[in-house]
């Protein structure tokens, strides 16, 4: 009988055991998430108030790209510290007091280490940060993008805006999400009505397109892609760079998408629209691309690659 009992609570510990067990994992991995989630949204905060400085606007006003500022800053800091060992080997040779020691020398040399260490890790980032091509070159060296998830559009004509969205949806059967950025009636003398109407055009064809899609791939036994989802924004001034550029931007920041699973197409909308959408795509991991429009028939959609040449110093 008392073994009975032994067994008995032996399997009761167990039970409570395993019990505990499970429920620490169960604690340790809500904990997890919700640090997970914590962290994402100091993320998305942080990110929101360093784009409310606008400092790299700022900089380009007085004709400084931030990296520009952090290339002198390194570059101080080398010159200084080779100054100071000057100083100290003057010094040395000099015989003058307090005599230099070798710690001195080191402190120099270790922070011109860490200034080129700095340059280096910095070049290495800038090159690995984005593939030196996004796409396959076609025959006349036009690049063509890979598929993309997300297609950001600026809106006027409906027709080469569908030619993008058929390549990455029913070419490359990667595209989930659109957004379509609209021009408002804020310089309807000088710029024209909006395009609104045009960008809901683009919405109801989506649709369809969808629908037309999914009844192709069941007859053909493929798998069915999801439905468009498409995203009509607020439209936006035809004559303001600026407007367009903090939508982009706006876009990238708050999409569940990363940089490179996102491209912006700069074909339709207004001249300082697309100079908006094209600066919000300074940064090397976001892809820009074209529909060419001939005669009626559109090409593409192109890769426009220009990150690696004269932008290098911009991010």
């Amino acid at each position: 009988m008392g073994f009975g009992v032994l067994e008995k609570g032996a399997r009761v510990t167990m039970r409570v055991a395993i019990q505990g067990k499970d429920a620490i994992a169960r604690m340790v991995t809500s904990a997890w998430k919700g640090t997970q989630a914590i962290a994402r949204r100091c993320g998305s905060a942080i990110g929101g108030f360093w784009s409310s400085l606008q400092l790299g606007r700022i900089f380009r006003r007085v004709g400084l790209p931030i990296w520009v500022l952090v290339g002198l800053a390194i570059a101080s800091l080398i010159v200084d510290n080779l100054l100071k060992l000057l100083e100290l080997a003057i010094r040395y040779f000099l015989a003058t007091t307090p005599i230099p020691t070798p710690k001195d020398y080191l402190v120099h040399f270790i922070m011109i280490v860490v200034g080129l260490g700095l340059i280096v890790v910095m070049s290495l980032g800038f090159k690995l940060r984005r593939p030196l091509t996004q796409g396959r070159f076609i025959s006349d060296g036009l690049t063509q993008p890979d598929g993309k998830k997300g297609l950001i559009l600026l809106v006027s004509n409906p027709n080469s805006a569908m030619f993008s969205i058929e390549y990455h949806y029913e070419t490359k059967r990667t595209l989930a999400t659109v957004w379509l950025i609209p021009s408002d009636e804020s310089q309807l003398i000088k710029f024209g009505g909006s395009s609104q109407d045009k960008a809901q055009e683009i919405q109801q064809r989506c649709e369809q397109l969808s629908m037309n899609l999914q009844k192709s791939d069941a007859s053909n036994n493929r798998p069915t892609l999801p439905p468009l989802q498409v995203t009509l924004l607020k439209g936006v001034s035809p004559a303001d760079a600026q407007e367009t550029f903090s939508t982009v931007n706006k876009i990238y920041r708050q999409s569940h998408y990363s940089a490179d699973e996102i491209a912006a197409d700069f074909t339709g909308g207004t001249k300082p629209m697309s100079v908006g959408m094209i600066m919000a795509c300074l940064k090397r991991d976001r892809v820009l691309e074209y529909v060419s429009y001939n005669k009626g028939q559109s090409f593409g959609p192109y890769i426009i690659d220009y990150q690696h040449s004269a932008f290098d110093l911009i991010s």
